[in-house]
């Protein structure tokens, strides 16, 4: 079984967010760059993305999967890190 389908099977299985969830958020490059972005400041989306070079729709991407894997969340407009971070 390749390990694509044995995450995939992890994932589907668990109700809750899972290690192998976290680590395949944080695994590209693009991901930690904005999770260390938003760690270090609390700039908004349009600043992070120009500083980032990235195209909106890779930022949304990438702010997608950190949202579900309960790394970073939304409030008032503006993205914070979780307190689940605070746990690994």
């Amino acid at each position: 079984m390749s390990l694509y389908l044995l995450r995939y099977f992890i994932m589907r299985s668990a109700m809750n967010v899972s290690k192998v969830s976290v680590l395949d958020a944080i695994s590209d490059k693009g991901a930690s760059n904005i999770f260390k972005s938003i760690a270090s400041s609390d700039s908004n989306s349009e600043i992070l993305i120009t500083r980032l070079n990235l195209t909106r729709k890779q930022y949304y991407s990438i702010m997608s999967v950190l949202m579900k894997a309960g790394l970073v969340k939304k409030y008032k407009g503006r993205y914070s890190l979780t307190a689940f971070e605070s746990s690994l």
